[in-house]
């Protein structure tokens, strides 16, 4: 909602607005960075104007909170935060026996308390025997039990393995003394001493029951949920400093067996850095015991906050700084390598911020932002104004002042803020020049006058920049494009006190570009007589067609070092070649990219791309202080360590190389089959990693697909392969460089021959392999996967033969062959997987291809339906999912509607008989229409004629379903009614209202009942 005025162009009141957004104040008013944004915040602003001046005026209130976002170069850094009291329960547990290699595990588990004890399938745990621990698909928290009577040489033996660890647990626990809770763990110990106190017979078997639903000491309570990709960062930091906390180590991990989906299972482990990656050392599996036993208490609040926590940076790309559309433009900070910068534009369309500076592949790029909200029961009281005189061209002089009065419920000191600011700027063609002043106080409430805070800045400027010639010599320029801008920054209060300037100088030499950067801060208040801030250069020589450039840039405040030189070759061939480095003050992190790529024109046969890319990284700790370093030396260290050998005691390293090649053939107006392309991609990389146990894994796959079609009929078969090679501990540690990761890679494919010699299709049936892939060393493992591939499309007729004739087929099968040290049980799993998809149009309406009824205009049915084989040795499961719509439209854009969804899964383990593991069946009807009357409509019409239409939806749901957890049948039913009012071609009011019941799992229903308005106007 709002009003206005606009005055003529005689009158020094140019526009007068009060709304309940938009309520903005320009931010060419120096330190006054009271801006305003699209978001809920009522006030009045004003603007005026007069032959050389004009002056800007408001008043708001606003709901905001402080926000940010963090950037690698490009690259967004998406921060998780664990608590160490999240670890995944009753999913892993440490099996106590002397050796596990070969011995087939047997896992049985309750659904719920009360239930039956039931065998687990092989593709729902992973069993490490290197490790000895068990990893369930899922949490069964009410039981888990395994075979271990039948995996212990020597059960009863009061000294084996087991009975040492109850003793273990026993002490470790008792070391914490008298603590109520701990005590429980204590008694609960004390009462089961030996093995045979977890000791339960199952279907006449004696099993070890590693959990019911109490505390248990085969527990590992060290491994957290990892949603996240592998390539994360990971670290333990104090939870008050964020400071990486050494004490501990963490790293992504995965089971040591594939699924039956072909995945596996991935998890976060912490460790104890000062003890060894094993699960007989106590502390690995309760790492924060001693730190503070209430991460291992069941009964610990959620708003308790432990002393570390677990923190996880994930790299998504990003096409830009984007912001999101609640940020307050005013209230935006930039922040490049830690160092605060202004030359920045935000655009509130948007809402993408353009920084006006190169920003390097390894920047780190923090932007922060108030952002308004909604509805909150805090906020602020906005007032500025402000006035802009020119007395002569070119020069533009201001004063403004500003006030921020906190109205919060949630501090009990709230503080206001008031703001002074006026300056002047001048420039012409080549010069641009200025200064800045600015006062600000902080009113604290409850302090005294002379306690409050008081604070005093500056800045002034001097930017020239000529784009031409300087000097040329035989018409070719020597001189030329010189830049040069001085900033100084003066900020004085009560605790603080520095100056700080940025110089920054680039001029282009014949075709060199140089440029060079001066950051200088002085500390008024500390003993720091270091006043270099940061420093570096950036240079760019193109020479005929090839292209090189560096970077370099040193932050000596934060110890942070980037580097980046590049070289592109573009003549016949695209090279790409880029060496990086990194510094901060805990690690160090090195790449080197290659990409290669032919130049080959589009010829009469069609088009043809192919592309190779090499590449190798690591990241080891920091052995460079670039604060303790000259210039020349932070330069020649960056360069050594640039094309690092790959360091041996590195946290991980990554090496490959891809290769793709993509075949377009030209269309031609032929009848029959054409070729429609070839592709084929391929890769081959290692992954080093070093935190805990030393592991490598080397993957080697490929992929073909040619498809073809007959200009309705689409075709694409595809094949693919892959195959992996596992080492840890005495196998990984031969591997210190990338030299040596490379040539383990590409040498270890002479023993996994079977990627390349086995023939296509025979592969799926060749037995030799079962015996060819396994290994007679525990410490390497092996695994081949190979899938075909064929899927069918058409384009659609809109004819009857729509109704029965599938618009996308597709099928594939699958193999997957491991060694058998995975104790999965399963090392031969085999998948079928079809689908099919119908759709069909207007089959029987008033246009439709039968004219059977004449009361509906148009309808569309649509049917997609998969289902799925996988089976192995004794196991076998089935899946299928089918999905119905049908849609009947009306004039007016009514619709009918009617969906249906179905779900069914079964599985066979062993000598039991084929059963249900889960189904679903869900059915909905809905119609929506126009017209009619409504609330909305009634109140609006009573005071005014703009034009309004109304829409509605009704929807009924009811679903059925059951799995083996719950054997009870469970059913849902819902109704929802929708009503949207459109006011004008602006404005629209929504009301909504849901209806929904559920069983739930004891003899009890459920009912929820939902409601809701909204409303929108466009301005």
């Amino acid at each position: 909602m709002a009003f206005g005025y606009f005055g003529k162009e005689d009158s020094p009141i140019k526009h007068i607005r009060a709304a309940n957004n938009n309520i903005k104040f320009p931010l060419n008013y120096g330190y006054i960075d009271t801006g305003g944004g699209k978001f809920i915040s009522p006030g009045i602003m004003g603007t005026f104007a007069g032959k050389n001046w004009n002056a800007d005026t408001m008043l708001r209130y606003e709901s905001s909170e402080y926000n940010s976002k963090t950037y690698y170069g490009s690259t967004e850094i998406i921060e998780n935060k664990i608590s160490i009291n999240s670890w995944q329960k009753a999913r892993h547990f440490y099996i106590p026996v002397d050796n596990l290699y070969g011995k087939p595990v047997f896992v049985f588990v309750k659904d719920f308390a009360g239930a039956q004890w039931r065998p687990l399938s092989p593709d729902e745990f992973v069993v490490d025997p290197r490790l000895k621990t068990l990893s369930l698909k899922k949490s069964y928290p009410d039981g888990v039990a395994v075979n271990y009577f039948d995996l212990e040489s020597n059960p009863n033996d009061r000294n084996n393995l087991a009975n040492k660890h109850l003793v273990n647990i026993k002490n470790y626990f008792s070391a914490l003394g008298t603590i109520p809770e701990v005590n429980e763990i204590v008694n609960f110990i004390n009462t089961h001493q030996t093995i045979n106190s977890y000791k339960e017979n199952v279907f006449g078997k004696d099993l070890l029951v590693l959990k019911k639903n109490h505390f248990s000491p085969f527990e590992i309570a060290s491994r957290y949920e990892a949603s996240e990709s592998s390539t994360s960062s990971l670290i333990i930091v104090d939870t008050h400093t964020q400071n990486e906390d050494l004490n501990f180590k963490a790293s992504f991990e995965s089971g040591g067996s594939f699924l039956g989906d072909f995945q596996k299972i991935q998890f976060i482990q912490v460790v104890d850095a000062s003890k060894n990656y094993d699960f007989s050392e106590v502390k690995q599996m309760f790492p924060f015991l001693n730190l503070d036993y209430k991460a291992y208490i069941s009964n610990t609040s959620t708003e308790y906050i432990f002393p570390v926590q677990i923190v996880f940076k994930n790299y998504l790309p990003s096409p830009g700084f984007i912001l999101p559309d609640t940020a307050i433009p005013g209230s935006i900070r930039v922040f490049k390598n830690k160092i605060r910068m202004f030359d920045f534009d935000y655009n509130e369309s948007n809402h993408n911020l353009t920084i006006n500076e190169p920003v390097l592949s390894n920047d780190i790029i923090e932007i922060q932002w108030k952002e308004g909200l909604t509805y909150s029961d805090s906020g602020l009281v906005r007032f500025a104004g402000g006035v802009h005189w020119s007395p002569i061209s070119g020069l533009d002089m201001f004063f403004a002042g500003s006030g921020d009065w906190e109205i919060t419920k949630q501090k009990t000191n709230p503080i206001d803020t008031y703001k002074l600011s006026s300056g002047l700027d001048y420039k012409n063609q080549t010069i641009k020049t200025g200064t800045v002043f600015g006062f600000e106080a902080g009113a604290d409430r409850k302090l005294k006058t002379k306690e409050q805070y008081y604070a005093f800045q500056n800045k002034s400027y001097f930017n020239y920049s000529f784009d031409g010639t300087l000097y040329s010599k035989n018409s070719v320029p020597v001189f030329s494009n010189p830049k040069f801008y001085f900033e100084e920054n003066i900020k004085l209060d009560k605790k603080l006190g520095y100056a700080h300037t940025k110089t920054n100088a680039a001029i282009d030499i014949w075709k060199i570009k140089f440029a060079g950067f001066l950051s200088l801060k002085n500390n008024f208040f500390s003993d720091n007589s270091k006043m270099i801030e940061s420093y570096g250069h950036s240079v760019i020589m193109p020479i005929y067609f090839i292209y090189l450039s560096e970077d370099f840039f040193v932050n000596i405040h934060d110890n942070i070092l980037r580097r980046e030189n590049k070289i592109n070759f573009e003549k016949y061939i695209n090279i790409n070649y880029t060496t990086s480095v990194d510094y901060n003050k805990d690690y160090t992190s090195q790449k080197i990219i290659t990409t290669l790529s032919p130049i080959i024109p589009k010829a009469d046969f069609g088009t043809i791309y192919s592309q190779i890319n090499f590449f190798v990284g690591q990241k080891y700790k920091t052995l460079l202080n670039p604060a303790l370093s000259s210039y020349n030396f932070a330069w020649t260290k960056s360069l050594i360590d640039m094309y690092s050998q790959g360091e041996k005691n590195a946290e991980d390293r990554n090496c490959g190389i891809t290769f793709l090649f993509n075949y377009f053939p030209n269309e031609k107006n032929k009848e029959g089959i054409q070729l429609s392309g070839f592709n084929f991609d391929a890769f081959s990389k290692t992954f080093f990693q070093n935190t805990g146990k030393k592991k490598v894994l080397d993957e080697t796959c490929f992929e073909i697909s040619v498809p073809f079609n007959t200009k309705k009929i689409f075709f694409s078969p595809i094949i693919k392969r892959k195959i992996t090679k596992e080492k840890i501990g005495s196998k990984a540690e031969n591997q210190n460089t990338y030299a040596a990761d490379l040539r383990f890679l590409f040498t270890g494919m002479g023993s996994q021959y079977w990627l390349f010699s086995k023939p296509f299709l025979y592969d799926m049936f060749d037995q030799k392999i079962l015996k060819e892939i396994q290994s007679g060393n525990n410490e390497i493992y092996y695994s081949f996967f190979n899938s075909y591939g064929f899927n069918i499309s058409r384009l659609i007729n809109g004819t009857i033969d729509d109704l029965y004739t599938p618009l996308e087929f597709g099928t594939s099968v699958s193999r997957l062959v491991q060694s058998s040290q995975t104790n999965s049980g399963q090392n031969n799993i085999y998948g079928i997987d079809f689908s099919f998809k119908y759709t069909a149009l207007n089959i029987s309406g008033k246009y439709g291809y039968f004219d059977w009824f004449n009361f509906y205009d148009q309808d569309e049915l649509n049917r997609f339906y998969k289902f799925g084989f996988s089976f192995g040795n004794s196991f076998f499961k089935f899946n299928f999912t089918s999905n119905h719509s049908l849609y009947f439209f009306f004039n007016s854009n009514n619709k009918l509607g009617f969906e249906n969804e179905f779900l069914y899964a079964a599985s066979k383990i062993g000598n039991s008989k084929l059963s249900t593991d889960e189904w679903k069946e869900k059915f909905s009807a809905l119609f929506s229409y126009r017209g009619g009357g409504s609330l909305p409509r009634l109140i609006i019409e009573s005071f005014s004629k703009i034009p309004l239409s109304d829409s509605r939806e009704e929807k009924l749901s009811i679903e059925f379903s059951q799995n083996n957890s719950f054997q009870k049948l469970n059913y849902k039913f819902s109704f929802k009614h929708s009503q949207s009012t459109k006011i004008g071609s602006h404005g629209e009011i929504k009301i909504f209202a849901e209806f929904e019941g559920s069983s739930a799992l004891s003899n009890s229903f459920l009912l929820n009942i939902n409601a809701g308005i909204s409303g929108k106007v466009d301005f």
